[in-house]
């Protein structure tokens, strides 16, 4: 520090700026400069992984995934401090697919807006890694071309959503404008969330064929009971004669009732053929018609089989078994041959 003292205000400033200077200079300042700046730093990638924290919990919140695409988008602008992004999936023969755009106001955008550079995206899917652009303007591999001319882009970040080293979409997402939090030591923290969010997108498509399965399934078990329905009706039921049309009659009368029905005659006459159709042309239809020969079974088995077993109840009952009165619940139970049961 200059300790001669000045004979003017002149000099006095002048003093005062080349003890400042000196100042600015000594390795003190520059290492409290270089700790503020750090711990600064810091302090950012800590709030960043707080966010990030926060934001993966919250695609655990639903299975749906188009409301979780929308989130996952929304998140990575946030994270990525931009301005706009997109999201795009692959198809069933790999293809890349745009499936959906939204600004920093979580507003939807069309695929027509985002006229960018389709060499990004398409570089980031063949090596499956994350490429950030702090600059367009200033980088020679993308300044020049005309979406980034055309829309004034500044900033851009697209990221690989992997699962088992296989690119399942790309996330991207730009703004026009410079952004100090779009480096590589920051968005590593989006590519992290890249990763979570590819296991949660995976997680609501296997949700969502299991949703459809299932639906299939209840469409195709109706499908066939309609089918069962009309067969039996009155199918395998052959008879013109007067009596038979009075038997078809008494039918269609007693089944729409919950009522117990007695059906006699000869071995081979069709009993169970008029035990079907009793079923299929009421209410009951659309649930299970149990047959049990009661003649061919053991009057061991026979208590058994009707009305079931706990596990333990008796030897050999090793867990517990459902009789078929319980099986048929809502539906019809026909005893075949109930004249023979002991």
């Amino acid at each position: 520090m200059n300790n001669e003292k000045p004979e003017n205000a002149e000099e006095f400033f002048s003093a005062v700026e080349s003890d400042l200077n000196g100042l600015d200079g000594s390795e003190a300042v520059r290492s409290g400069a270089n700790l503020s700046a750090r711990l600064e730093r810091t302090e950012l990638k800590v709030n960043k992984l707080e966010m990030l924290v926060e934001i993966t919990k919250s695609l655990n919140s639903t299975l749906n995934l188009n409301e979780l695409l929308a989130a996952i988008i929304d998140s990575t602008i946030k994270l990525a401090d931009t301005d706009r992004g997109f999201l795009m999936l692959s198809d069933s023969e790999g293809i890349l697919k745009f499936r959906i755009a939204r600004d920093k106001k979580e507003l939807s955008l069309q695929e027509k807006d985002f006229t960018v550079s389709h060499s990004i995206i398409d570089a980031v899917a063949a090596k499956g890694e994350s490429l950030f652009i702090s600059d367009l303007m200033e980088n020679e591999r993308f300044k020049d071309q005309q979406s980034v001319l055309d829309l004034h882009l500044r900033t851009a970040a697209c990221v690989p959503l992997k699962l088992a080293d296989k690119v399942i979409g790309v996330i991207y997402t730009d703004a026009s404008r410079l952004t100090d939090e779009l480096t590589e030591d920051n968005m590593s923290v989006v590519s992290a969330f890249a990763a979570q969010a590819a296991i949660a997108i995976e997680n609501a498509r296997l949700h969502g064929e299991l949703i459809l399965s299932k639906e299939n399934l209840a469409r195709e078990n109706l499908e066939l009971k309609e089918v069962l329905s009309e067969k039996y009706k009155f199918s395998g039921i052959i008879g013109k004669s007067p009596p038979m049309q009075k038997i078809f009659s008494m039918i269609r009368k007693i089944a729409p009732f919950e009522t117990t029905v007695l059906i006699t005659g000869e071995t081979g006459t069709g009993k169970e053929l008029i035990a079907r159709a009793i079923h299929f042309n009421g209410a009951r239809k659309s649930n299970q018609l149990v047959t049990i020969n009661c003649g061919a079974m053991p009057q061991d088995l026979l208590e058994s089989e009707l009305f079931g077993h706990k596990r333990g109840s008796f030897t050999g009952a090793s867990s517990d078994k459902a009789g078929l009165f319980e099986i048929a619940n809502q539906g019809t139970v026909f005893l075949d041959e109930i004249g023979d049961m002991p």
